[in-house]
């Protein structure tokens, strides 16, 4: 479409063009450039004429609240998000195409304050951009930790501290715990276990396990007995 061609005058005549055919049917892809920052040849900007194109289809309240958020008041645009949040989010990440730094600041702001995820690919790069430590970089930043945090996204292994990390982990099934069904998980056979049970025949303290005894084997006639309890072959 016209309204987004690199030419900016150009945009201002289709702009211009539009408010002379008045049809609101055009105001959605006007919303859109109220992004466009770019400089004219008079002096304004394009979102300027935008801006006029959709006071004269009836939006001018949304002009001034975008306005507003690019000034550092991102929830004046709240009460205009139910209708056109698409158009809204879309003209503030073209607010990051500026060389306006204040303004860049206050979008990404707004944009972590509406929870715009789509926002996010924009936001990570321009966290990165011009070093860690620029205020556009800090603020994109932070409007990626109120996406992710209104959102529920997974953080960062790097986020999350040391001592936490390890409840992030998958735990390994436990056995004693109930299945889905209630049940418990069968134990493995105890060797020593005979099925006798806790403190029966053969005396024990409460609770204890008898193990079993094997018994002797006889001793043959051709053993003697040397001493009581062992026996010797010849």
């Amino acid at each position: 479409m016209v309204l987004g061609d690199d030419d900016a005058e150009l945009v201002a005549d289709a702009i211009a063009a539009l408010i002379a055919i008045d049809d609101p049917r055009c105001v959605s892809p006007l919303i859109v450039r109220l992004g466009d920052l770019r400089e004219l040849g008079g002096g304004d900007h394009v979102a300027e004429r935008v801006g006029a194109a959709l006071t004269h289809f009836g939006e001018g309240a949304l002009v001034l609240a975008f306005r507003a958020a690019l000034e550092g008041d991102p929830d004046a645009l709240r009460a205009h998000l139910p209708g056109y949040r698409d158009e809204i989010v879309r003209a503030l990440l073209a607010v990051g195409g500026s060389f306006d730094l204040e303004a860049r600041v206050h979008a990404v702001t707004a944009l972590g304050r509406f929870g715009a995820r789509e926002a996010l690919p924009l936001l990570r790069d321009a966290s990165k951009s011009m070093g860690m430590r620029t205020k556009y970089s800090t603020a994109a930043r932070q409007a990626i930790r109120e996406i992710e945090a209104q959102a529920n996204l997974p953080r960062a292994a790097g986020s999350v501290p040391a001592p936490d990390r390890a409840s992030t982990l998958p735990r390994p099934a436990d056995a004693s715990s109930p299945g889905p069904g209630g049940e418990s998980l069968p134990r493995p056979a105890d060797p020593d276990e005979d099925g006798a049970p806790p403190g029966g025949a053969g005396g024990g303290t409460s609770g204890a396990r008898p193990r079993r005894r094997r018994p002797r084997p006889a001793p043959s006639s051709a053993a003697r007995t040397t001493s009581p309890g062992r026996v010797r072959s010849r």
